[in-house]
């Protein structure tokens, strides 16, 4: 499904995308943005990612579910987004997540409660790297309520700062071991 030689959900997320960003200008809020999608290099998705990142949106994504390097797909190639990869239960990357270089953190992502969709009260049992994502958008929110405005990268910086290091098994060659955690108390802050 094309829509003007575009992927519809390039096409929609770019537009999403740049929504976000334009409202969370006129806010003047500290603003973030969950992406858990991801596909193949879509430089123009790379670029509304950077175009947000660089006016304040922290974005976070999914490293993926493909099993391999993250750094071949887009958003979560970006430098600028916080690339979440996949654990498990067991505190081990998951089989699926994608690995290397462009994941900043890992988070849950196994047998995650969640809500859903069909009644105000449904929920289901989902895994995966949109779950794992969904974790570390959630402790960034928290994060900025904390910190209040700042740059994407001070934030990273406070994910790394607050995760645990070397918690997880099974991390392959070239990819952190920082499990995502909202360990305050590590960033020094007087509350």
């Amino acid at each position: 499904m094309t829509f003007n030689g575009t992927n519809h959900w390039h096409y929609y997320s770019i537009s999403g995308i740049n929504f976000i960003k334009t409202s969370a200008a006129a806010s003047g809020r500290p603003s973030v943005i969950l992406a858990p999608v991801g596909g193949g290099a879509s430089a123009a998705l790379d670029s509304a990612v950077v175009a947000a990142t660089s006016a304040g949106v922290h974005f976070v994504t999914t490293a993926g579910n493909s099993n391999a390097d993250a750094s071949n797909f887009s958003p979560g190639r970006v430098p600028s987004a916080i690339t979440v990869g996949a654990s498990t239960i067991a505190d081990t990357i998951s089989s699926s997540s994608n690995y290397g270089p462009a994941i900043k953190l890992f988070a849950p992502g196994q047998s995650v409660l969640s809500t859903w969709i069909g009644s105000p009260d449904a929920t289901n049992i989902i895994s995966g790297g949109s779950s794992a994502a969904a974790h570390v958008a959630g402790l960034a929110a928290y994060l900025l309520g904390i910190l209040g405005t700042t740059s994407t990268i001070t934030l990273g910086t406070a994910l790394e700062t607050t995760a645990v290091r070397g918690a997880l098994t099974n991390v392959p060659a070239g990819t952190v071991n920082l499990l995502a955690n909202n360990n305050i108390a590590r960033l020094g802050l007087k509350l």
